[in-house]
Parts: C-alpha cells; sequence; structure tokens
C-alpha cells in the first residue's frame, strides 16, 4: 500500500509512505511503513505500481510551496522495502497543478514506466505522456510526448495489456463541457498518430472513473457522470464494455449500476478471472458517509449486467470507535485488490471529528470481504 498521511513534521508535511504486510495483514501490527519522500502540503497524488516480480515503484507530486512549480518523481525499490534507505527517486517532470486523482502512472507489460500529466505553463503547454525505456532512475533516459495541446484533460486512467498495446481513459474539457473519452494505440505509441481517439460520454463536477482491462486485453469502465446535465445520466454509475475495435463508439455498450442518484462518486474497479467487474464505492462524491462494494452477479459480459450490493463499512461504526460524539467521512480514494481468488481487500480513507477538538482524525482503513 502507498498513501500520504497529514503529518505534523516539519520536514514531511506530506509524507510520502510505503507500507507492506506479509501476513496476519488485517492487525495493524502486521504492517511496516517507510517514509520515502515528501509531497509537500499542495502535493501528494502517491501512485504504487508492481513489477511482474512484485517490486514495488512509485509516483508522486512534491509542491511543498503552491506558489512554485511542483516535481513528478519516480521511486523504486527492488529489495527490503520497508527501509527506506533501500529506496532511491528521481525528478522526472515539473508541472504547476498535478494530476488530482486517477491512476495516472501505471507499467507496461516490460515493467517499465509510464504516466500522464497536464500543464499549463505558456512554456509547456498541454497534455504529455512520459515514460522510459531503461535505467529509470536516470532522468536523462526518460522520453517525452505530448498528445494535446489541450491543458485541461485529467483523471488520467492508464492501462497497458499482455500486448504492451496503450490503452487510456480521461476527462476532457473544451468550451466550458467535459466529456469521457477513450484512447487505444496498437503499436509505435511513441507516435501519436498511432493514438486513436473516441468520445464516449459527456460528464460533469464531481464526476469519477476507473479503467480495468480483462485477461484478454478488452476494457471494462466504471463511470460516474456527476452533474452532467444528461437526463437519466447525470449522478449515476454506468459501467461500459468494449470488446473489440473499441476506437469506435458504436462498439461500446454501456449500462447504469442500480444505485441511487448521487452515489458512485468515490470508486474504483477490479475485474476477475471471468471478467466480471467488483467496484467499491461511496455514497456521494462530496461528503460520503459510507462505502459498499458493488459486483456483477450475472450477464455480466452482457449489455445488461446483473448487479449486487452490500456495505462494507458505514460512519457510525467508525465514530463509535474514535469518539462518543462526531461524524466521519467514508470512501476517499476507493481502492481495491486481490487477496487470493475469491477475497478482496478493500483500503480507503476516512475523515473523522470529534465535537471539542479542534483537528480531524484521519485513517487509512483496511477490509477483506469474500
Amino acid at each position: 500500500m502507498a498513501f500520504e498521511p497529514v503529518s505534523g513534521s516539519a520536514s514531511h508535511r506530506m509524507p510520502v509512505q510505503y507500507g507492506y504486510c506479509a501476513a496476519n495483514c488485517m492487525r495493524r501490527e502486521s504492517w511496516r511503513v517507510a517514509v520515502i519522500g515528501d509531497a509537500g502540503l499542495p502535493g501528494s497524488e502517491v501512485r504504487l505500481a508492481l513489477t511482474a516480480s512484485g517490486k514495488p515503484r512509485l509516483m508522486w507530486f512534491s509542491q511543498p510551496d503552491w506558489r512554485k512549480d511542483g516535481e513528478h518523481l519516480f521511486a523504486s525499490c527492488d529489495r527490503a522495502c520497508t527501509q527506506a534507505a533501500n529506496w532511491r527517486a528521481v525528478t522526472v517532470a515539473t508541472d504547476s497543478v498535478g494530476e488530482g486523482e486517477g491512476r495516472y502512472f501505471a507499467l507496461d507489460a516490460d515493467d517499465n514506466p509510464h504516466f500522464l500529466y497536464s500543464s499549463s505553463r505558456p512554456d509547456h503547454q498541454g497534455a504529455f505522456h512520459r515514460y522510459c525505456l531503461s535505467f529509470c532512475l536516470s532522468a536523462q533516459n526518460w522520453r517525452e510526448q505530448k498528445i494535446s495541446d489541450n491543458y485541461l484533460l485529467g483523471a488520467f486512467s492508464l492501462a497497458f495489456d499482455a500486448r504492451n498495446r496503450l490503452r487510456l481513459a480521461l476527462s476532457a474539457e473544451q468550451n466550458g463541457r467535459k466529456g469521457l473519452v477513450f484512447v487505444i494505440c496498437e503499436s509505435e505509441c511513441n507516435t501519436i498518430a498511432n493514438w486513436k481517439v473516441t468520445a464516449l460520454m459527456q460528464l460533469g463536477n464531481e464526476y469519477d472513473l476507473s479503467l480495468r482491462l480483462d485477461a484478454a486485453g478488452r476494457p471494462r469502465l466504471a463511470v460516474y457522470a456527476g452533474n452532467s446535465g444528461v437526463s437519466g445520466e447525470e449522478k449515476r454509475l454506468h459501467y461500459l464494455q468494449c470488446d473489440s475495435d473499441c476506437h469506435l463508439f458504436t462498439n461500446w455498450t454501456r449500462s447504469t449500476v442500480g444505485l441511487a442518484e448521487g452515489e458512485g462518486g468515490n470508486l474504483d474497479l477490479l475485474l476477475d478471472d471471468q471478467s466480471r467487474p467488483h467496484m467499491v464505492v461511496a455514497d456521494s462524491a462530496y461528503l460520503p458517509k459510507r462505502i459498499s462494494l458493488v459486483t456483477c452477479g450475472s450477464l455480466c459480459n452482457t449489455p445488461h449486467p446483473v448487479w449486487q450490493r452490500r456495505e462494507i463499512e458505514g460512519d457510525e461504526s467508525v465514530s463509535a470507535r474514535l469518539c462518543s460524539v462526531g461524524y466521519a467521512y467514508i470512501g476517499k480514494r476507493p481502492a481495491l485488490a486481490w487477496l487470493g481468488a475469491t477475497r478482496l481487500l478493500v483500503a480507503h480513507g476516512v475523515e473523522n471529528k470529534c465535537l471539542g477538538h479542534d483537528t480531524s482524525i484521519h485513517l487509512v482503513r483496511l477490509t477483506a470481504a469474500n
């Protein structure tokens, strides 16, 4: 796990932390955590990816002073990674705002790191794909390609299939309107002409999205539309599928997941070995009070999946453990991972406020679910 908690330390105001557990991971004492770097206060956005052999790679945005540009840092470790001394990091890009939400950092099928970012700087404006193919702890080995003049791109969700073909979902804003865009590249992806783009649906404020590929490399998307202004779509959670030629809009199917209006604004998607989707969702994009697991029970690879839902955690159960009177925001930046073949790990952030106290308690919660 990787995260950036708020810290009282002057030297690590938002410390980038890497945690690892080898066994009995539902006990806090089983986890070992190391501070890898400093993201500053406006920074953070730490993302974790594992190589094929399970070695951790990290990306984060460091901005100690919001009045100055920040930096994207890449870090790697190959052994004893709960010891900070075994990590090495390098600055690989300069940026003004960071990337916010989204899986903007990923490893390809050869374990090479890639990330997407946008920049509004007049001398470097637009959206960019930055990657490295060897000796990636040397900044000079990182390459960059500009993918758009539009710097109002974000919520990048990047993935590579087993044949190293790039797949990307993102939000694009133009003339005050946001839309969901899907991108594919089959080969020679260092040439932007080989990137094929299709627009899938309209988005609004407080949207969220998560892209995954199944074992066959087929894209699956969970998308919360936010305040899109489209009747029947806005403030709803949608599931999108495509099996071939996914640069063509007509090859995509979309269905609404049976949640109430406004639910799904914080989400993550994961697929099992039968391409069945599993989602962790919060009940609100802004002030979530509970987090749930939503899974497909049948007809999962058809235009009409059948969904099942169960609550993982609510604000009452968390608040009761921390203070007698207070509130909790449950389900911030949730994430899913497999624990064996049939169990899911659900991680999410909690902010709890006890009345009579000046500060909030911030937690990272972990739940195992069959």
